[in-house]
């Protein structure tokens, strides 16, 4: 699993990561938390916290890759929030619509 996080790590950094010294992959800072997250969980230092094997690594990329939620990390909710508008963008702006025209409406009979 070491091997398959540091071979994701360079795909990304383009740097081999020194694991001899100790160091972690780095990564660059423009890369997404939740890849990130993934890369750090295969490359833990303590074999019981990385995947189990590479089917679970697999699936949370695959998971990365379709905007849904990767295990390896714990999402805030304004990441959330924006995770799940991106891939319900027409049915959020149909609501806000639906809302806006609302509001105007109790405008207009108040006024």
């Amino acid at each position: 699993m070491y091997a398959l996080g540091c071979v994701l790590a360079f795909l990304l950094a383009l740097e081999h990561p020194d694991a001899e010294r100790g160091r972690p992959p780095a990564l660059p800072d423009s890369s997404p938390r939740p890849l990130a997250a993934i890369v750090r969980k295969a490359t833990e230092a303590d074999p019981a916290l990385r995947y189990q094997d590479a089917g679970a690594l697999a699936a949370d990329v695959a998971r990365f890759q379709a905007a849904e939620r990767v295990a390896a990390y714990r999402e805030g909710t304004f990441e959330r929030i924006a995770r799940l508008s991106s891939r319900h963008r027409v049915a959020i702006l149909l609501v806000l619509g639906y809302l806006a025209m609302r509001l105007v409406l109790l405008a207009l009979r108040k006024s």
